[in-house]
Order: structure tokens, then C-alpha cells, then sequence
């Protein structure tokens, strides 16, 4: 891995980490805001790569927005139980989350082979594309949880 690469990732990482922890002390409908973090690492990735990266990242997106999308749900259904139950629904819902998803990484990845689009796994290409399925998901899914209240 390059220097650059490892760079460019533990920019991203410190970014979103940074703006969530910020966000997190204001009032804000904090489902949107996730969207928007999703710009840092797409962002990154666009400048390191232009746009044909994305495809090339498209089984981790994936990936991330099953995984999270899932693990975030299983959060919310087990904080029914405080705070305990939402670590341990987190934990295990990742856990399961890990194995459907994959499903899906490995059935993308098929995919972009068979037409030609070489998905090379990078640390940096999968560090950020994964962030970037992971915030999809987790946005999607806590903007629903907020909107019918239930977090």
C-alpha cells in the first residue's frame, strides 16, 4: 500500500469521525446529515481515481449499504432493551449482517468482472468504498428509525 493510499484513507476516516462527533452535539435530524457525510470519502476516492473508481468500488458500496443498512436496524430493535440490548443488537446484527452482505459483495464483484470492470481490491479503494456503502446505509436506515420516532 502506498504512503498516499494509507493517507488518504486515515483522511477520510479522521473527517467523518470528526464532523459526526461535531453533529452529534448540536440538534440536527442526524439521519440527512449522514447523506452528506458520504461526500468525504466519495470525494476522496473521486480525486484519487476520477470518477471510474466508483465502479471499480461498487461490490464494497454495496456491501456497506447491506451491512450497515441491517446492523443499524438490528441497533435500533435492540435498544427496546436500553442500551445493553442495542450493543448486543449491534454486535450480533453486525455479525449476521456480515454474512448476507457478503453474498452480495461477492455476487457484485462476479458481475463487474464479466464486464470487464476490473475491481481490484486496494486498502484505500476498500477502506473508502466500504465507508461509503456503511454511511449510505446507516443514513437510510436511522432516517426512517427518526421519522417514525422510534429512535
Amino acid at each position: 500500500m502506498s504512503k498516499l493510499d494509507a493517507l488518504t484513507s486515515i483522511i477520510g476516516i479522521i473527517l467523518v469521525l470528526s464532523i459526526t462527533i461535531i453533529s452529534l452535539t448540536t440538534d440536527i435530524f442526524i439521519g440527512p446529515f449522514i447523506f452528506l457525510l458520504v461526500l468525504v470519502p466519495f470525494g476522496l476516492l473521486i480525486l484519487r481515481g476520477g470518477f471510474k473508481i466508483i465502479k471499480e468500488v461498487l461490490a464494497d458500496i454495496i456491501f456497506g449499504i447491506v451491512d450497515t443498512g441491517f446492523m443499524t436496524a438490528f441497533a435500533v430493535l435492540g435498544s427496546i432493551w436500553g442500551v445493553l440490548g442495542a450493543v448486543v443488537g449491534a454486535g450480533v446484527g453486525d455479525a449476521i449482517t456480515d454474512a448476507i452482505a457478503g453474498f452480495f459483495e461477492g455476487a457484485i464483484s462476479e458481475k463487474l468482472r464479466e464486464h470487464g470492470i476490473e475491481e481490484a481490491r486496494t486498502p484505500m479503494k476498500a477502506s473508502l468504498g466500504k465507508m461509503i456503502g456503511c454511511l449510505l446505509g446507516a443514513a437510510i436506515t436511522i432516517t426512517i428509525a427518526q421519522s417514525f420516532a422510534v429512535i
